[in-house]
């Protein structure tokens, strides 16, 4: 458990630099780099669902003879981690009372050229296209079209439809009770646009033959509801916002290698400091060729 000489937390500051780094790297990113938190729970989902985002509590454990919520310390370090990365010449996103997979699919719009997406979160595969892939550091798999049909056997562009139908727990929505993936994946198949009536008509299709299908005949409602809870470009977002995004992405790059000294030595992030030179040749790719560096000649 990483800490400074004060014995504040650190290990949310170090993980998010090095997991940035790394993806930078393997994925031999060379453009804009944007980070982008949580900042609230969508209200028109939690007006749809009121179990929307409810989880099982979180797992307290006690590290040093300090009760330590993993939860709670990651949002206490995160205006911490937005410092570093802004002297790293990384954006920073997040609006009041918006998710971050909302912004994320926004910001698509302003983007034409390759965008890849490091997430663990599989909610992301609908947004995957001919310019859009979803990095799972964990897995170390990178899904672009190819790769996705080549794992779950339909296009992206039913993800939505696929997860309405077995529900996401790590989001608080329920499934269809007894349906699982092989029937849900059977049912896509089957599917001829992306799109609720094509899904009921594969439903009505497959129930004659299909017990497990069946199940999904009477459960229009939950399915209907859990498509728009699962749908990443159903919020609405307001012209200002929308701005505000613009202009972040157009603001020009500024990386401050004096500035991310000073954070890296503030928190005693020595594993930081030894490979200073490697974090600023890293991150200045990420700003492409019009980037500035400050303080460097």
């Amino acid at each position: 458990m990483l800490r400074d000489v004060r014995g504040r937390f650190t290990g949310g500051q170090y993980g998010v630099l090095k997991s940035l780094r790394m993806t930078i790297e393997q994925q031999e990113i060379d453009g804009l780099c944007v980070v982008v938190w949580d900042h609230g729970h969508s209200k028109r989902r939690m007006k749809l669902f009121k179990g929307y985002k409810e989880r099982p509590e979180r797992k307290v454990e006690k590290v040093d003879g300090i009760f330590f919520d993993y939860s709670k310390q990651f949002k206490l370090q995160r205006a911490a981690i937005n410092v570093g990365l802004r002297s790293l010449g990384v954006r920073i996103a997040g609006m009041p009372g918006r998710e971050a997979d909302d912004v994320i699919a926004k910001l698509l719009a302003f983007f034409e050229n390759e965008v890849v997406i490091a997430t663990e979160d599989k909610d992301f595969y609908q947004l995957i296209s001919r310019n859009v892939s979803v990095w799972r550091p964990m897995l170390g798999v990178l899904f672009d079209e190819g790769t996705f049909i080549e794992d779950q056997q339909f296009k992206p562009r039913f993800w939505i439809y696929f997860r309405a139908m077995i529900g996401d727990p790590s989001d608080g929505i329920p499934g269809v009770g007894g349906v699982g993936e092989a029937t849900a994946r059977k049912v896509v198949q089957e599917m001829q646009r992306p799109d609720m009536e094509s899904l009921l008509l594969a439903i009505s299709r497959l129930s004659d033959t299909d017990k497990r299908v069946a199940l999904l005949k009477d459960e229009e409602d939950v399915l209907r509801r859990n498509v728009r809870l699962i749908d990443l470009k159903a919020e609405r977002f307001e012209w200002s916002e929308l701005a505000e995004l613009r202009k972040l992405i157009e603001t020009p790059t500024v990386i401050d290698p004096h500035e991310f000294a000073l954070w890296a030595q503030k928190f005693d992030l020595q594993s930081v400091m030894d490979f200073f030179v490697q974090y600023l040749e890293t991150f200045r790719r990420v700003g492409g060729r019009n980037a500035q560096v400050v303080g460097v000649r």
